[in-house]
């Protein structure tokens, strides 16, 4: 009786990990194909059976411009702007650094993923790309852009942030 039993329980947390793997899949974003350029922050919500999934979408670009040794003056432009992932004017080889600031001010503790598309893409590093936020929690994520080999011109394109909030205390794990 205790090995069926046992039997049972075994088959019904492998068929609950099989149906919360299959739902996360679900959640799996691919920014490439599901972003349009914006003109600023913009916000989405998505619903799922187990998981809930909030979008923050930021703009980015730069502008290269050439740099020749013997140029007197350069220009270059920088924003202040704290939505926008925009790293302004900045000369071929030179890099620039912007911050994006999240916080949990939630109970439950969310993955978060930041994912990069346009032909910025290419450019830009995110050393904290997939990490976990507890409740009350606040992380300052720099978002690096390389411009090494990169010719003059605009690059445009979006930083995504992908909170995945489960909707059960206990598929905290599993998110």
């Amino acid at each position: 009786m205790k090995r069926v039993l046992v039997v049972t329980c075994v088959l019904l947390i492998l068929t609950l990990i099989v149906t919360v793997s299959i739902f996360y899949r679900e959640l799996n974003y691919s920014i490439e194909k599901d972003i349009i350029p914006r003109e600023n922050r913009t916000f989405e919500r998505k619903e799922g059976i187990f998981f809930n999934k909030e979008i923050t979408i930021y703009p980015s670009n730069v502008e290269i411009v050439e740099y020749l040794p013997n140029q007197s003056k350069l220009q270059i432009g920088v924003t202040i702007e704290t939505w926008n992932i925009n790293f302004g004017v900045l000369p071929e080889g030179v890099d620039g650094r912007r911050y994006l600031n999240l916080d949990n001010i939630e109970e439950g503790r969310y993955k978060i993923l930041i994912k990069s598309a346009g032909n910025i893409s290419s450019m830009i590093n995110i050393d904290e790309d997939e990490f976990y936020l507890s409740p009350g929690e606040y992380r300052q994520v720099p978002v690096f852009l390389n411009t090494t080999g990169s010719k003059s011109g605009n690059y445009t394109g979006e930083i995504a942030v992908i909170t995945i909030i489960p909707k059960y205390s206990f598929l905290e794990r599993l998110s």
